[in-house]
């Protein structure tokens, strides 16, 4: 279950907001962020924050993707070293 809500929050920039959101509701709660052009947090309607949320964690599936195969192919290469090491000291004695 995905909850979504809105809080407004002023800070002295997109950085800060952040972190005193991430502080407030933890570590991968805030998915995104919005700034009115005087700096503060933009209102939006709620089919608008539920696209946005919606193409939020979307971007970050595709960054989890990334890594995730990022990490496969280091450990497939990890895996062929200590094979080719394995190898040699067989061979090489």
């Amino acid at each position: 279950m995905t909850l979504t809500l809105k809080t407004e929050i002023h800070a002295e920039g997109a950085a800060q907001a952040r972190h005193l959101l991430t502080s407030l509701y933890g570590e991968g709660s805030v998915l995104s962020l919005t700034l009115n052009e005087d700096g503060g947090a933009k209102t939006l309607t709620s089919d608008q924050l539920k696209l946005k949320s919606m193409a939020d964690q979307k971007a970050l599936i595709t960054q989890n993707e990334k890594r995730e195969r990022a990490r496969q192919k280091l450990v497939k290469a990890q895996q062929a070293v200590q094979k080719a090491n394995a190898a040699k000291i067989s061979v090489g004695g």
